[in-house]
């Protein structure tokens, strides 16, 4: 039941009661111009974003109730489901399934931002083979610097610029440095294993991963590491096509000197020491993202003339 319209709409009301009860400092921001108005009104604001697609139900008319709603980016799958595969899951489509081909469209033509962060390689690639509008990671790192399957391949961001997308670099240790993640990889196997075979025995489990934690400590990642992507990105596609990401809400460990939204400077500070310009540093925090969904908005309306509502059912 976690995954319920029900429960979206829940969400929608509490974003509702929030922006309106710290009006001064939040707007609820569905266009490119509302939120220009909340940075220059000094406001936050809030685009509603959607990470599990399967609270559409596989509907097209959910796809348009909900942008109606304020709806302007949805990722296409958190692991596989019905529309694609995902990253770290068993495929089932090999890529996009002709559902998901339908609502990559319908998407096109409501002016949702495609998500394809979670989804495998080859769900990737399909998206940007015929995603109309520039498409978006919300929240993934370089394949090249750090061998995980959340992360993104040199080939794809080929594509992601010749659609004219972004790739939104995270702040997440895992998808940072290969050390890190093979950490990660040897905890969890540890973990897994011991709550099999201790199940009912807190005691011998805690023991277990005291004892793991003492001899395999864990590895630093900091600014310098996150800045790496940020360089090899830039040179790979160019600065156009990236912007920063947090994913606070969804991880277990931070990077050091990113620990929250109010090191963003640390990090800035470290580009600029490489050289990076005041006018890049300003596309990595906003403008790059405000040309997209500028550019997505404008699909939008040109397909809203030439295409009626897609009608199929699957």
């Amino acid at each position: 039941n976690e995954y319920t319209p029900r429960n979206l709409l829940d969400a929608y009301v509490l974003v509702y009661r929030m922006t309106e009860k710290y009006s001064k400092d939040l707007l609820y921001a569905t266009s490119v111009s509302d939120i220009r108005r909340a940075f220059k009104q000094n406001r936050i604001a809030i685009i509603p974003s959607m990470e599990f697609s399967i609270r559409l139900e596989n509907s097209m008319a959910m796809i348009r109730i909900f942008h109606r709603l304020g709806l302007r980016a949805v990722t296409l799958a958190y692991q596989t489901n019905d529309i694609a595969d995902g990253s770290d899951d068993t495929a089932k489509h090999n890529g996009l399934s002709d559902l998901g081909k339908e609502m990559v469209k319908e998407m096109n033509r409501t002016g949702i931002m495609v998500d394809i962060s979670h989804v495998s390689q080859k769900t990737m690639q399909d998206v940007l083979g015929i995603s109309t509008a520039p498409v978006i990671f919300s929240h993934s790192n370089v394949k090249a610097l750090t061998h995980v399957n959340r992360n993104v391949p040199d080939d794809v961001m080929h594509k992601l610029k010749q659609n004219g997308g972004i790739i939104m670099l995270t702040f997440v240790p895992y998808f940072t440095t290969n050390e890190f993640s093979n950490w990660m990889k040897e905890g969890d196997t540890v973990y897994y294993r011991t709550m099999a075979s201790y199940p009912n025995d807190k005691k011998i489990r805690d023991s277990i991963f005291d004892k793991w934690e003492k001899e395999k400590p864990m590895p630093m990642v900091t600014v310098v590491h996150m800045a790496d992507h940020f360089d090899y990105v830039k040179k790979l596609i160019g600065v156009d096509h990236i912007r920063m990401a947090g994913d606070y809400d969804g991880i277990s460990f931070t990077i050091k000197g990113l620990e929250d939204v109010s090191t963003y400077p640390n990090l800035l500070t470290e580009l600029a020491r490489r050289g990076w310009t005041e006018s890049e540093l300003r596309k990595i925090t906003g403008e790059n993202f405000l040309r997209v969904f500028e550019q997505v908005e404008k699909v939008a309306a040109r397909l809203q003339k030439e295409t009626k509502p897609s009608l199929v059912k699957f």
